[in-house]
Order: structure tokens, then sequence, then C-alpha cells
């Protein structure tokens, strides 16, 4: 009786174990897959419109950018009839906001989207208090 529960123990064990690895080879597997994702991506080389506004939550700032500010950029490709990306925009956003405190940092949506007051529509009904800027960018 006792070498039955003992053997029974044994094989839980192993199998407990057994889930643990396969579960870390997964997650090593899918962080292989990203960073083999983003090295294909290194070197593209991306030309940006010169119709770069900056918006800003009072609503009554909206200007002519310089085509590139000095510090990081963030850059967020969206497309405004996609719900999913406003999802991500306010993630991004507020991700942006944690970043900005420690670095200097501009962060830049570019959308082919050309209507101003589209998309400060849309910006005032997902962001509380935002400075970004816009490029209009053809596809």
């Amino acid at each position: 009786m006792l070498k039955k529960v003992s053997i029974t123990i044994a094989l839980v064990c192993v199998l407990f174990f057994s889930i643990l690895i396969i579960r870390k080879i997964k997650i090593y597997n899918y962080q292989r897959k990203i960073i083999k994702k983003e090295k294909i991506k290194r070197g593209v080389k991306y030309d940006i419109s010169n119709n770069i506004r900056r918006f800003l939550s009072d609503g009554k700032n909206i200007c002519q950018s310089d085509k590139f500010q000095n510090g990081f950029k963030l850059i967020y490709e969206m497309n405004f009839e996609c719900s999913k990306c406003f999802i991500k925009l306010k993630s991004i956003y507020d991700f942006y906001v944690e970043l900005s405190k420690k670095f200097e940092l501009n962060f830049y949506i570019v959308s082919s989207e050309n209507s101003e007051s589209y998309i400060r529509y849309h910006l005032d009904e997902i962001l509380v208090n935002y400075d970004l800027f816009f490029i209009e960018q053809e596809p």
C-alpha cells in the first residue's frame, strides 16, 4: 500500500515538473519569435510625410511641427476605422505617459486620416490629457 502511494506521488511530481518545463519551453519559443520578427524589421526605412501636426487636449493648439524633433520617438501606426486600434492607442498612450516621466519622448500617430475634427473627436473620447503629434501618411 505504501509503495503504491509513493509511486503515485512520484508520478504526480514528474507530471508537475514536466508541465513546468513545457511551459518554460513555450515561453522561450514565443520570445524567440518576437525577437526574430523585430530583427526582420530592422533596417526598414520609412519615408515620413511632412504633414505633422501637434494635438493638445485643450483643443485650441493645432500647429504645424518640424519633421523630426530631438529625443526618442514612440510611433504608432493606426487606422481610425479600427476599434482594436483605439484600445491599443489607450494602452500605448498610458505607457508613453509613464515613460515620458523618465525620458524626453515624443508620441507620434501615423494614419491616413486627414480630418482634424474627426481626429480630435476620437482623441477626446479616448484620452484625457494628451499631447501628441499626428502624421498624415498616405498608405
